[in-house]
């Protein structure tokens, strides 16, 4: 019934979570930091050494990886966050593709 779907759901969202934090932890935690979060399917990355991530976005994109920057959710300006969304890939592939974020990120960083 809805109870076992719900639960279903709620350990997907467990395991997938912490699949990107260890992940985040292993593979960008000197390129910034964020708070884990209680619910929801997302992280929130503030990136050090950035004013802007839209750019990055368009850079891990061609490298197949999709994240949203900060400055989609503001009215104006630019943003130094990214969201990153842990509700698609299975936990076994996200640390290859926070991995590749990682080296995005270092890549833009290095070219600044």
């Amino acid at each position: 019934g809805i109870n076992a779907e719900y639960g279903k759901q709620w350990y997907q969202r467990r395991v997938r979570g912490d699949a990107i934090e260890a992940a985040l932890e292993k593979h960008m935690s000197d390129l910034g930091s964020w708070i884990t979060p209680e619910a929801g399917m997302f992280f929130w990355v503030k990136l050090h050494g950035f004013k802007d991530t839209t750019d990055l976005a368009k850079r891990a994109i061609d490298r197949g990886v999709a994240i949203v920057p900060g400055a989609a959710f503001q009215l104006e300006g630019e943003s130094p966050c990214i969201r990153l969304s842990f509700s698609v890939l299975p936990p076994e592939k996200i640390d290859e593709a926070v991995k590749s974020l990682s080296e995005t990120i270092r890549t833009v960083k290095q070219g600044q």
